[in-house]
Parts: C-alpha cells; structure tokens; sequence
C-alpha cells in the first residue's frame, strides 16, 4: 500500500492526501501543469515535500535507503533512449541490480526469472534483439519487464503510452491492468487522455493546480462529465458505449451535431 498525507511541494502541491491499494490501477489524470509528474517524483523520493509525507507499506519514504526503496517501488519513465546496445535480455536483467550484492553479478536464477518475466509480455522473440533497434511500443514494454523483474509491489509509470501509436497504448495499458490484478500490484500512472483512463483505470484521480479535484470508479461516478468540464475549463460530451464511457470533444465545436440537451446518451449512465 501507498500513503500520501497532506503533502505539499514547492508552489506545485498543496495538501494531498491519497491512499492506494495493492492490486489497483490508479491513473492521475490532468492537464499539462497540474502537479501530476511532480507529485509521481514525491512518491519516488526523487522530490523531498515541502510538508507532508509519503508511506510505502506502512513505513516514511524518507527512513527507507535506496535499495529498500528499489526493493519496493519500480519505476518506468515516459520515455527512454538507450546508449548502450544492450540486448533485450542484459537490459532486464538489470531489474535484478536491488536483489544483488556488491559487485554481484545476476545468475541463472536471474536469468530464468527474466526469461519468464519477458514470456509473459510476449517478447520472448526479442531476447536476442538489441534495444536500440526496437519499436518505441516493444521498448516501453521492455522498460516494463525490467521493473518486473525489481519484483517490487509498487509501480510508478510516467505517461507510460506518450509516444506511443493507438495499437501500443492498448497493448501496454492492457499488459498493465491485466498485472496489477494477477500480480496484486499497486500502480499509479499519469496520463494525459481522459479516455485512457477511463477505459483501463480501477480509479482516476483528478488533479487541478496541485491540489486533487477529485476521485472516482470512471464507470460509476454520476458527475463524471461535469467534474472532467471543470479540470480542462472546455465544454466536453461523455456517451456510454456497452458501458463505458467515451469523453467527446464535440461539445466544444460550433455546430456539434451530437451536442443539445435533448441527445438521449449525453451525460448519462448506460448498460
């Protein structure tokens, strides 16, 4: 489990609190300079907060060293342009480097778990590969092996779909929720598209000027539209399809033909 308690940063955060559960998806979802990155670098310990504090498995972030840090959050940054030709398989094994001693190098054990780990992402044809040569999507589900290999509870993701073509973004959003039930892990993500989130979230939090605007179940929440038109300040259509909700920008258009108070979908809960 995660714990954020009035947790202030700087100018950028003021008084978050947040608690996250093991086995759930949460994704932070605001516009660009809502506080979302920064208040993911306060959850890493990369940020010291200005007031507040964050608890990981019940202990201050700030008493763990970095290798107790390692041993219980991974991380996967938005984007990654490696130096090294590292194959794919040397570039996961890394994952392994909290779990080693001083100048311990992995073993076979190591490499039997990263073996399986890259299995069960369906990259077992890119062992060999060097990971200058592949695709930004098979790269960032590279970059998500490694931190499964760190067989930490916590997952911190930075914009994990940026770059990304639509095929990919479903691909590692679904990889991701898919683990976080069969593995129980804790994930928290920042995301820049509400319906992303909505479609692969557990829970969204909504992040305004550094402060949570509010949490919600995307599928349940009944001030969904009107909560989504406040973070962004434009007009927004939400329709439900099987279910689930699809945010429209046609309500911001001149001349939408979807828009109108009597379109029976608009704002409403269906399915």
């Amino acid at each position: 489990m995660l714990e954020v308690r009035d947790l202030s940063f700087a100018q950028i955060l003021q008084e978050v609190n947040l608690t996250l559960h093991k086995g759930e998806f949460v994704v932070l979802l605001g516009p660009n300079g809502a506080g979302k990155t920064t208040l993911l670098k306060c959850l890493l310990g990369l940020y010291t907060p200005t007031r507040g504090e964050v608890l990981v498995c019940g202990r201050p972030l700030k008493h763990l060293t970095y290798k107790e840090r390692a041993r219980l959050l991974a991380y996967v940054p938005q984007s990654y342009h490696p130096v090294f030709p590292y194959t794919v398989l040397e570039f996961v094994l890394l994952g392994r480097t909290p779990h080693l001693g001083f100048l311990s190098r992995p073993g076979k054990r190591d490499e039997i778990k990263a073996r399986e780990v890259l299995r069960s992402l369906g990259l077992e044809a890119l062992v060999r590969r060097r990971l200058t040569d592949l695709s930004g999507g098979e790269r960032q589900l590279v970059l998500f092996a490694r931190a499964l290999l760190q067989e930490a509870p916590i997952f911190l993701l930075d914009e994990p779909t940026a770059n990304l073509d639509l095929k990919h973004q479903i691909e590692v959003l679904t990889t991701v929720h898919r683990l976080a039930g069969e593995r129980g892990l804790t994930v928290v993500a920042t995301l820049h598209d509400p319906n992303l989130a909505f479609g692969f979230a557990d829970r969204v939090v909504l992040i305004k000027k550094g402060r949570i605007l509010a949490e919600m179940n995307p599928r349940k929440h009944p001030r969904a539209q009107e909560l989504l038109e406040e973070l962004y300040e434009i007009p927004l259509e939400i329709l439900y399809f099987r279910g689930y909700p699809l945010v429209s920008l046609t309500g911001a258009f001149p001349g939408n033909p979807l828009g109108g108070e009597n379109h029976e979908n608009r704002g409403h809960f269906m399915g």
